[in-house]
């Protein structure tokens, strides 16, 4: 995992107190971003060469959080050589290509170091760093690297450079659980129920139907009214059928049909759900349930 950090041997003095104050600036650095760095520690290096020196000592040193920091300060995009080696092969190039010659000479050698201290990061163990190296240099053995470390990562992320279904929505469920909302979209889309009680809880009326429907066919008749609570909550009631013909194309189109206007037509929504029986009590649990669900996310 990269050896800790040492405080170098020298004289006692300032020199000893500014070094001091420089490796705890660099432990602040590190620990402010565990999953990647951010612009203010970034920012704190840049304006302190004595930081930043003790970065790249540090470095030197195999710490692999000081090359994920390094990286950091390093990333940018991949640049194209194409107008460079064309130019190599005695191509005149107008002003507008010389500049982006010049952009690719400028940053060629600083995606070079990106690289370099972003996979002797992930090779150190960092686990931000092999995902970051996997999907900007399209590496799966990174990817897998990633997956196979522990530490702290960007869950999302994850999941969209998952290398199996399984890994995939293994990590979406880790997001969505970590409040990331476009991971919970996508595992209720794909069925998952625990996803989709998410959505009802919150009292999305199409979710509540989908989980009420889900417990009267799995026969937990409590839960299919505890849905139904919530939805009255939410002053819809899902026994009630909202079926009904609308105009399919003309001036009318998807309005209430009309047997006047005539033409066309289609039928949309949804049949009323039909509810099991459900004992006195129960009935109160279910409704006290909804309740608690309702004020927890009113």
């Amino acid at each position: 995992m990269g050896a800790a950090l040492a405080l170098p041997v020298v004289a006692e003095g300032d020199d000893q107190d500014d070094e001091n104050d420089d490796y705890e600036e660099f432990e602040d650095v590190r620990s402010a971003a565990p999953v990647q760095p951010t612009g203010a520690a970034l920012e704190q290096l840049m304006r302190s060469p004595l930081l930043k020196s003790s970065v790249e000592e540090a470095a030197e040193s195999a710490n692999p959080h000081a090359h994920f920091l390094l990286a950091a300060l390093y990333r940018c995009r991949t640049p194209n050589p194409y107008l460079y080696e064309e130019s190599l092969k005695g191509r005149v190039l107008n002003a507008a290509e010389r500049g982006w010659v010049e952009d690719y000479l400028r940053l060629d050698p600083q995606h070079r170091k990106y690289e370099a201290h972003l996979k002797a990061a992930a090779l150190g163990g960092v686990r931000a760093a092999a995902l970051e190296y996997g999907t900007h240099f399209e590496s799966r053995d990174f990817i897998e690297l990633a997956e196979r470390l522990t530490g702290d990562v960007d869950a999302f992320m994850m999941a969209r450079a998952a290398t199996t279904p399984e890994a995939r929505a293994s990590w979406l469920r880790v997001a969505a659980e970590r409040g990331v909302r476009s991971a919970l979209e996508e595992l209720a889309h794909q069925g998952d129920a625990w996803a989709e009680e998410r959505f009802a809880e919150q009292g999305d009326i199409h979710w509540l139907r989908i989980a009420a429907e889900r417990a009267v066919e799995g026969g937990d008749a409590m839960r299919a009214w505890t849905w139904q609570y919530l939805a009255l909550e939410h002053r819809v009631d899902l026994t009630r059928s909202t079926m009904a013909a609308y105009h399919d194309g003309g001036q009318q189109d998807g309005q209430f049909y009309d047997s006047d206007f005539g033409g066309s037509m289609y039928v949309d929504g949804d049949e009323g759900l039909v509810l099991p029986a459900l004992r006195p009590a129960d009935h109160r649990t279910a409704k006290a349930e909804a309740k608690l669900i309702f004020r927890k996310f009113s």
